[in-house]
This record gives C-alpha cells, structure tokens and sequence, in this order.
C-alpha cells in the first residue's frame, strides 16, 4: 500500500531528475525541448561521451523514470513549462544559467545550487496540493488519489468517509465569513487529529471533506465518526460560543469503482445521515 505522500515522492522525483537533465541541457546550450531529451538519451547511451560522472548517474536516473511512464516527460514539459511563469523561478533559472554560460559555477556549486531549488520547487508543487485555508489536502491530492483505492483495497482494509458541516451556511449567514473560515479550520484539525497518520484527509469543497481510512473496517469506522460527532468542542467567536455538528456517510471501495462512484456512495450514504442523524453505510 502507498501513502499519497509515497506518490508526491515518486513526482518529485521524475521532476527532480528531470530539473538535474534539463541543467546539463542548458549548461551544453542544447534546446531542452521534448524532441530533444529524447535524441540526447538515445546519443547519450549510444556512445561512450566523456561527461562527469555524477551528471551520467542522474541522467542514467531520468531515463530510467521516462521509461517506465510514458506520460512522465509530458508531466515534465507540462510542469516546467507551468513553473516558468513563476517570476521567483525565472530569476533561478537566469541566474544559474549566467552563472553556467560565464563558467563561473564549479561542480559542486552546481549540485549545491541545484539541491536548493530542489527544495523550493518541492515547496511549490506541495502547495498544490494543500487547501490554503485548512492545511489538508485538497481536491487536486483526493483526485490524484481516489483511482489507487480499488487497488489498495484488494490488500487491507479501507473505509471511505464523506463528512459535512451542518447548517453551516447560517453560521456564515449570522456570524460572517472570517467565523465560517474559522470553524472550518477548527473542523478539520479535530478530524485530521483524531485519525491515524497514515489516513487520508481532504477538503472537497466549502464544508465537504472526504477522509480515507486504512485498516479499519465499516462498524469501527462508524463508531469512531459517531465518537467524534459527540466529541467534537465547540468554538468561541467573540462573545457567542458555536456548537459544531456534522454528518458523515461511510462506504468502501470495490475493484471496479471509478473515483466517481466511491464519491456518489458515500456523499449518498451522508444525506441518508442528515435523515437520521447517525453515521450511515451504502455498498450499493
């Protein structure tokens, strides 16, 4: 089983190697369009080039990644092309080329500089993948990450679970938005606390989350969510002292489930629970 922080780990790394390529591009003033990554493999391989050996390992590193994925150097072009828009990353990418045309950088400076901007574009691609305002996940990490769950489950225990504020757009109403915002960050630390570290949070949207939990199974999972709706304290705005409630609906994936339909049971299971005011399963 592979947590989706296993997954950012596995894109960072076809970026990272791919950055790693794309600087050796520059630094021999090749065009380091799609075409030409895939000529200078096939040379590069080809012939026995006299090249520093720590730039033939990541090179060797990168074509082993764009083979096993045939979407990886897409996602790559995709991402660098994205990520030049950036006025920070320009500056970097001027700078360490300026620096590389001028010859003024050694090998070492090289990786040094290179190790840093690692670090900020990892920083940059985490970002979007987290809510700004709660600082779960969000709807692009759940995307990303419900079409894994059919297969997970074939191995372990999975429960699915569609959560969502009650009467939450009269607290936004009476209250404002700046107390809603507050609640919703209030919500989502409680919840995101009170699940193991390798279960999965995210905030569908407004008062939605969707969580996924790992090694548990249905009739645990909802005695854990009807706990937590007891549970849950209440948040002080100002003078008012607002009573948090919330409804969850519970399901499983199944190995032919699309992303979608593991959504539409559990948010269906979650209406059934407005009903009846009790964590509700649907497998069906």
């Amino acid at each position: 089983m592979i947590s989706f922080e296993e997954l950012l780990k596995q894109k960072k790394k076809i970026y990272e190697t791919a950055w790693n390529t794309f600087v050796f591009l520059i630094k021999n003033k090749i065009d380091p369009t799609p075409e030409n990554y895939k000529l200078y493999y096939e040379k590069f391989f080809q012939q026995e080039e006299e090249i520093d050996n720590p730039i033939k390992c990541i090179l060797k590193k990168a074509n082993k990644v764009l083979e096993k994925s045939s979407n990886s150097l897409g996602e790559v072009v995709e991402d660098l092309k994205r990520l030049e828009e950036s006025k920070t990353l320009r500056q970097w990418l001027d700078n360490l080329i300026g620096k590389l045309e001028k010859e003024k950088i050694s090998l070492e400076e090289l990786r040094e500089e290179i190790v840093r901007i690692e670090y900020e574009l990892e920083a940059i691609n985490r970002d979007r993948y987290i809510d700004p305002l709660t600082g779960i996940w969000n709807r692009l990490a759940l995307k990303e990450f419900l079409p894994n769950l059919p297969k997970f489950a074939m191995e372990r225990n999975i429960v699915i679970a569609f959560l969502d504020l009650n009467k939450f757009k009269n607290i936004n109403d009476t209250y404002g938005h700046l107390a809603g915002d507050k609640i919703l960050k209030h919500f989502a630390y409680f919840i995101r606390s009170n699940l193991k570290r390798k279960d999965f949070l995210a905030r569908y949207g407004g008062d939605e989350f969707i969580a996924v939990l790992f090694d548990i199974d249905l009739e645990d999972a909802k005695k854990l969510f009807e706990k937590l709706r007891k549970t849950i304290p209440p948040i002080t705005i100002g003078n008012h002292q607002i009573k948090i409630d919330f409804c969850v609906g519970l399901t499983i994936p199944f190995g032919s489930d699309t992303p979608e339909e593991i959504i539409k049971r559990a948010d269906e299971a979650m209406y059934f629970c407005k009903k009846t005011n009790k964590v509700e399963i649907k497998l069906k």
